[in-house]
């Protein structure tokens, strides 16, 4: 790592936006076409992308609700139950209560965004507060700092490691 590379917090580079769940019992909020995504199903996943989800909501309920459309290539986190699942959306989705979606401007690559958290879930999960189950807050998940060299160099370290990953991955799947 560079120590010519600025260190800025997530707050100052992304638009941190939390979920919502609409009323589970109105059925007319439910079953629709607005992707909708919870922790459980990120604890799943077994690529970074996800392009589909398990549960739908309708337009009906995404306005009903405190649930959130975000665009593509944001990163979603889960907040709680665990803190540290990690998603990135190849389409327009919501999540749950349980999770924050990070919108990178353009000055932070969505797939190094993806990785620094990644490799920081400890750190992210140490952030966490609460008595009944810990949940990360967007103030403090706000205040992360992450270095954020050009986007260049963030394109080149994003190569290494998925190719880093791809090799494990390749290695792993021969044993």
């Amino acid at each position: 790592m560079s120590e010519q590379w600025p260190v800025k917090s997530l707050g100052e580079l992304c638009t941190v936006v939390n979920g919502g769940t609409p009323k589970s019992k109105v059925s007319e909020y439910w079953g629709g076409e607005v992707n909708w995504i919870t922790p459980a199903e990120m604890g799943k996943m077994t690529t970074p992308y996800i392009g589909t989800t398990n549960r739908k909501i309708t337009e009906l309920g995404l306005q009903k609700s405190s649930a959130k459309l975000f665009p593509p290539h944001s990163v979603i986190l889960s907040t709680r139950a665990p803190i540290g699942h990690l998603a990135i959306n190849t389409s327009s989705m919501s999540t749950n209560q349980g999770c924050k979606t990070l919108i990178p401007n353009d000055e932070l690559n969505h797939k190094y965004l993806y990785y620094f958290l990644y490799f920081n879930k400890e750190l992210l999960d140490s952030l966490g507060s609460g008595t009944t189950f810990k949940e990360l807050s967007g103030k403090n998940l706000k205040s992360v700092k992450i270095p954020v060299p050009p986007l260049k160099e963030q394109q080149r370290i994003v190569s290494i490691l998925d190719e880093a990953f791809k090799n494990i991955e390749n290695r792993s799947s021969h044993v």
